[in-house]
């Protein structure tokens, strides 16, 4: 009887320990915009073969403030 009603529980625990893990890395990666956009799970790179269908927008980078532009 304790193992039909532990195997639910485990389920239980296992998903909200998921989400969780989601909630926090999805948390990091807002405090932390330089290490790269945040990535929900079902996409990316890895899911077509190694590369990619659509490619990733890349943004140029930024230049310092005391950079003057030669004109």
């Amino acid at each position: 009887m304790a193992k039909l009603l532990l195997a639910p529980l485990v389920v239980f625990v296992m998903l909200a320990g998921w989400v969780l893990v989601q909630r926090l890395y999805s948390g990091f990666a807002a405090r932390h915009p330089d290490l790269g956009p945040f990535r929900p799970e079902g996409g990316g790179c890895s899911c077509g073969s190694g590369h990619c269908e659509q490619p990733l927008p890349v943004a140029p980078p930024k230049l310092p403030s005391a950079y003057k532009h030669p004109t």
